[in-house]
């Protein structure tokens, strides 16, 4: 099986890649080195089933790049979609920031796997999607979600995205939402 690591470059992703390849897949990392580091790898680099790749995943050019990074008969059977702009001070200053290194990668990634035929997606989403809810207990079907931060609600388009894509051509869409702060930490359930 070969599993596509989307922000491959970054330490989670360090370490789900390692778990990856000790299950036996093929993994392809691909990042833009905008905030990750390949050193994040470590010994994991000369993995022979592991390839790297930098590559802007926002950009449309970004599909037939990683159509053409894939060998001879080999298809994506997974994608762990760890992308996104990680720097929310950034985000908040310039919400295009938050628009292409969040939304747009999701949405450009959801292009390449319905053009090969990917149809399991593991997204990494934020308890940023839910918005301040004060001493208000939070819990997975809260709402109405109002994000507060370009960074949560680029997440929460993402998820809408993604929910569209169920529909038409995913088989298995999985949405972590990871606290975002000791905050939201202490009130998730």
């Amino acid at each position: 099986m070969t599993v596509l690591v989307a922000g491959g470059a970054g330490f989670i992703a360090a370490n789900l890649i390692g778990s990856l390849l000790d299950q036996g897949q093929r993994v392809i990392a691909v990042d833009d080195l905008s905030r990750g580091a390949w050193a994040h790898l470590g010994v994991l680099r000369s993995h022979p089933g592991l390839r790297l790749l930098q590559s802007d995943l926002s950009c449309a050019d970004c599909v037939p790049q990683l159509r053409a990074a894939l060998a001879t008969g080999e298809t994506v059977d997974e994608v762990w979609h760890l992308a996104a702009n990680s720097d929310i001070p950034a985000g908040v200053s310039d919400a295009s920031i938050d628009l292409k290194n969040t939304f747009l990668t999701t949405f450009q990634l959801l292009e390449f796997m319905r053009v090969v035929g990917a149809r399991r997606l593991v997204f990494a989403s934020s308890s940023a999607i839910y918005g301040d809810f004060g001493e208000r207990e939070i819990t997975e079907d809260i709402g109405p979600l109002m994000p507060i931060s370009n960074y949560g609600a680029m997440k929460l388009a993402s998820e809408a995205q993604i929910s569209a894509a169920a529909e038409s051509f995913l088989d298995r869409a999985v949405i972590y939402r990871f606290p975002t702060s000791s905050a939201y930490r202490r009130r998730m359930v």
